[in-house]
């Protein structure tokens, strides 16, 4: 029997959605996220990943609620009745549509300023958990303050422990955990925009392998026999991840937006300010929504008088700041000098006096020329991780003599990741200024020094 509306998508034919979801999906607050792209400007990179995160949402919420008839199919049928879980299939659809309410402009890149502006001492305090995005805090808070009279008190208390991650068990890993809607939705969508094949998987059997497991608290898992499925899953992460998410040109426009709204607060353009100093306050929440990609860059071009202004005119034209060859650091790692130079590239302040070092090298503005610091133990670069471990160590199994495994206990698939520390610097300036002659011994003197 139907919902009674859908609509058309390119990944997963028909959604259907009910009253209340397109309520929720015709609201000021998700409409906006039609302005929000996926991949932020990854489309100077690959022309038709113009995609949104409206229609990753829509996307989420479909994958959500087939994920919950699996399992719910599944449990009837081992004696385990998911509705004693705690949450509804209704409610599962509706925190899998809001999950990424609270993105702010450019996704994944408000991220990195909230850090710099607000502080990551602050929002520890604000959002009460030390790994918490600021979008996940945002995305339950707006739910909170402005849905509600979409939906009633128990769906806005249901939703934020989902969002919150508060009460977790096998239904809200659904919509965060190691094998989540989340991340079956945008590895097909991102792919299919890009025009890649590495984030393509076998959907269909993925869900069919799909298992609650029971312990000392119930885990969404796989059925052993399902551990195919799951290692081109993986595999597509791990492909996509590197090639596409990491790609230099994506890491460079990412970087020069965070230059671009940095020094834009650092000219104290009042909206930037308080677009990026998160409180814990309604009309905050008011006018963060009231931003998305294409109105931060205009206000920028609008009130910026400096360098800023340069970033957004850039970044309009596609004007990119050119990288120079890469500086491997492999070499130094456990030495004292390898020790001392992560040191500095992992401590803004320090790395900002390296790049004035650097921009009086090659005798250019400081504003305009950026390190990038390739290094697990980046906040940023860290959103580029290949994820392999991560997913499979986490991804638990239900083998066929009734043992539980991590996936990587029971898989067939090895893969041997580098050993040595991924620490790479890449020297972004303009190519009209100066020139490209980096000496690799030369730079990291400077950054020594």
């Amino acid at each position: 029997m139907g919902r009674g509306m859908e609509v058309r998508d390119p990944i997963h034919g028909m959604i259907e959605y009910d009253k209340t979801e397109e309520k929720i999906i015709n609201s000021e607050p998700f409409q906006r996220l039609r302005n929000i792209k996926q991949l932020a400007l990854a489309q100077y990179l690959y022309p038709g990943a113009h995609h949104t995160r409206f229609e990753h949402s829509l996307g989420v919420m479909h994958v959500a609620s087939r994920m919950y008839d699996k399992l719910k199919e599944r449990g009837e049928k081992d004696g385990i009745r998911i509705e004693d879980f705690g949450y509804s299939r209704e409610i599962i659809r509706k925190a899998a549509l809001l999950h990424d309410i609270g993105h702010g402009p450019f996704s994944h890149v408000s991220e990195a300023i909230f850090s710099k502006i607000t502080g990551i001492s602050e929002l520890e305090k604000i959002t009460g958990k030390k790994d918490e995005e600021a979008h996940e805090f945002l995305s339950y808070r707006i739910v909170e303050e402005f849905f509600e009279e979409i939906l009633s008190e128990d769906d806005i208390k249901r939703i934020k422990q989902i969002i919150k991650k508060s009460n977790p068990n096998a239904l809200s890993e659904i919509i965060s955990g190691p094998l989540d809607a989340d991340k079956l939705d945008y590895l097909l969508r991102d792919s299919y925009y890009t025009g890649v094949k590495y984030g393509i998987y076998d959907l269909e059997r993925v869900l069919n392998t799909l298992f609650i497991l029971s312990g000392t608290k119930t885990t969404l898992g796989i059925k052993e026999e399902g551990k195919h499925a799951i290692e081109q899953y993986i595999m597509s992460k791990y492909y996509i991840t590197n090639q596409v998410y990491g790609h230099i040109n994506r890491q460079i426009t990412d970087h020069m937006l965070i230059r671009c709204i940095y020094l834009a607060y650092l000219e104290d353009i009042e909206a930037i300010k308080q677009l990026y100093t998160l409180v814990d306050d309604k009309e905050i929440f008011k006018y963060y929504l009231s931003y998305d990609d294409n109105s931060l860059i205009d206000l920028i071009c609008t009130e910026s008088r400096g360098y800023a202004k340069e970033y957004a005119e850039r970044l309009k034209r596609r004007q990119l700041l050119k990288y120079s060859k890469a500086i491997n650091l492999n070499d130094l790692d456990n030495t004292d000098d390898g020790i001392k130079i992560i040191d500095i590239l992992s401590d803004d302040k320090k790395r900002e006096e390296s790049e004035i070092k650097l921009a009086e090298h090659f005798e250019i503005p400081k504003e305009l020329i950026i390190i990038l610091y390739l290094y697990p133990k980046n906040p940023f670069a860290k959103l580029y991780s290949t994820s392999y471990k991560d997913i499979s160590d986490n991804i638990l199994v239900q083998t066929k003599d009734n043992k539980r495994k991590t996936f990587t206990k029971v898989s067939d698939l090895e893969i041997n990741l580098k050993k040595e520390i991924l620490a790479k610097i890449f020297i972004l300036k303009p190519d009209n200024q100066s020139d490209y002659d980096i000496i690799e011994n030369e730079i990291i003197d400077l950054i020594l020094k």
